[in-house]
């Protein structure tokens, strides 16, 4: 296997899931891993690389605390194209139920106990280039400045790495904390930064 690894309890750990997670997906062929006797020991690094913080990330970050939280935003450009859209509400409710979508941001803070009031027909989510394709044609989706639901499309993963990444029904805190530092709203940036620094505690 070419390219930088980490061990499987680090991939658990850097992207929020078991580690019998991670032997599973290896096992299915959806992440690449290389065996050392009897265990899985080296796991491909790239997509953790993309969808969790890096000690280089996690100490910048620490040197952000007492900075405005649109100094933070530039760690959610660099993961997804994000595209806002206007639409119905039974779009949102649709997309919401489909497989390979990842809840965020406003979509994800009652998983991470976030006090925040979101309206039920918001919708944010992580999908992959084919699904978000898919979407704007079929539904129309035109984009706006703001809107009820905003697409985040996977755009420079392999296939199988992006499979890996969306595998799952709602991001790890840390990314959903940047996700709302994402948002024009004060109240909702504000949340996104008591998440972070309550990942960055340990907490």
């Amino acid at each position: 296997m070419n390219g930088a690894t980490i061990t499987v309890k680090e991939a658990a750990t850097r992207l929020d899931v078991s580690e019998q997670r991670i032997r599973h997906l290896i096992a299915s062929d959806n992440i690449l891993a290389e065996r050392h006797g009897h265990v899985w020991a080296d796991v491909d690094d790239e997509v953790v690389d993309k969808f969790a913080l890096r000690p280089a990330e996690r100490s910048r970050l620490t040197h952000l605390h007492d900075r405005q939280p649109n100094e933070w935003r530039w760690l959610a450009h660099r993961r997804a194209d994000t595209k806002h859209f206007d639409t119905f509400t039974a779009y949102t409710e649709q997309i919401s139920q489909m497989e390979n979508v990842v809840r965020t941001g406003l979509s994800a803070v009652k998983d991470h106990g976030v006090d925040l009031a979101v309206h039920t027909s918001t919708l944010d989510v992580y999908v992959d280039v084919k699904t978000a394709a898919d979407l704007t044609k079929r539904m129309r989706l035109k984009p706006t400045s703001v809107g009820n639901l905003t697409l985040r499309t996977i755009t420079d993963l392999a296939p199988h790495l992006a499979a890996f990444v969306l595998d799952r029904d709602v991001m790890p805190p840390a990314v959903v904390g940047i996700d709302l530092l994402d948002d024009p709203d004060v109240r909702t940036g504000r949340a996104g930064t008591k998440l972070v620094e309550k990942v960055l505690d340990g907490r």
